[in-house]
């Protein structure tokens, strides 16, 4: 039998309880709402994450999401510098596409100065659209976004296509193309649920719940529970991307990466200027001087040029180690890396100076 003393007890100890829960809560609502500002301005603003969600529905990704954090102090990054920045205000323009080759015009300052004195001694507007991994298939995409949205009608195209753009559209991309409502070819972003290299979809969601209508604790927890949720290991290994330079790369998939190089050449040039050029860009990999790479993607890109109804418009600059003269093999590319970057002074030096001589040629003729 539960006496009057009991029943009082319980009582109090239940009040005090519920006062214990509801103080807690209200410190960590407190807590909740000072914390909030600070995690949320770790990611980008609501008006960047919706330019980016449009874009990487169409393209598989942009430029990394701190991206504008990471560049140069002299160079004020806007928005649109996801997808691509200006370089100089001339009336030619000249497009550069590629992965991160073509980045590093931008994200290397050297480079950028130097496309910058270059524009601004030949009247030209550089709009750099590089973007890591980018291979013919998003690039494709890309142009066509950028004359559709941005009104950008280049007088020539730079088209940087890497050693390792074989292995992307083989292997990373070609599940990815796509349709959208309009019938155009689109490369889709990857299942968020994969690990997949450059997978947006998890940190926009990641924005989502971090701007739902509801209370910063609620949002805060739903937030530290997403990013504990296992992500599956997936993507393509890196024996799989040096495959097709190791002379691993079957009838099939050669023909289908020359298909969608023809693919971005015949894109560049639908309707387009009859007087508008395109240069394609290839350069070796580290792997190439030790003895363990032996076939080139300028092979395949000559291939394709060749077929093409285009060719009279189309030139080639393949680097050789002789561009470089005498700089040992670590003052060209980055110690280290597996996919041979260029060093900042390579790419400044070398790189950008053989591209800018093409281009004056070009834009000449």
């Amino acid at each position: 039998m539960i006496t009057r003393k009991t029943f009082v007890n319980a009582i109090i100890i239940t009040l005090i309880n519920a006062f214990i829960f509801g103080l807690a809560f209200l410190v960590a609502n407190w807590a909740a709402d000072r914390r909030m500002p600070a995690t949320r301005a770790q990611f980008m603003t609501k008006e960047e994450a919706a330019f980016y969600r449009k874009y990487a529905a169409q393209t598989n990704h942009l430029r990394e999401p701190q991206f504008l954090m990471h560049l140069p102090p002299e160079i004020k990054g806007t928005m649109t510098d996801f997808l691509y920045t200006r370089i100089g205000n001339g009336r030619k323009t000249v497009l550069i596409q590629g992965d991160s080759w073509a980045e590093q015009f931008v994200t290397s300052l050297g480079s950028y100065v130097a496309l910058e004195g270059y524009a601004d001694a030949n009247d030209v507007t550089f709009v750099a659209a590089g973007i890591a991994s980018f291979a013919p298939s998003p690039m494709a995409v890309q142009y066509r976004i950028l004359k559709k949205d941005f009104g950008i009608n280049p007088g020539v195209v730079i088209a940087i296509i890497d050693q390792t753009d074989v292995a992307d559209e083989t292997c990373r991309y070609r599940k990815q193309l796509a349709q959208d409502s309009h019938g155009n070819a689109i490369v889709k972003p990857y299942d968020p649920d994969d690990a997949q290299p450059y997978s947006i979809l998890p940190y926009l969601d990641q924005i989502d719940i971090l701007d739902e209508d509801h209370s910063a604790l609620v949002r805060l927890i739903k937030y530290k529970l997403k990013k504990l949720i296992p992500i599956n290991p997936a993507g393509c290994s890196y024996e799989q991307v040096v495959a097709p330079m190791k002379g691993k790369l079957t009838e099939e998939e050669h023909a289908y990466f020359v298909g969608r190089l023809q693919n971005y050449i015949d894109t560049v040039f639908d309707q387009s200027d009859p007087g508008m050029r395109l240069l394609f860009v290839t350069h070796y990999h580290r792997g190439h001087l030790t003895g363990e790479y032996s076939n080139s993607v300028a092979t395949l890109v000559r291939e394709t040029i060749g077929q093409s109804e285009f060719s009279s418009r189309i030139a080639l600059v393949d680097f050789a180690p002789g561009d470089y003269g005498s700089a040992g093999i670590d003052d060209v590319f980055q110690s280290g890396d597996p996919w041979s970057h260029l060093t900042a002074a390579a790419h400044r030096r070398t790189y950008t100076q053989k591209i800018l001589a093409k281009l004056t040629t070009l834009m000449s003729d």
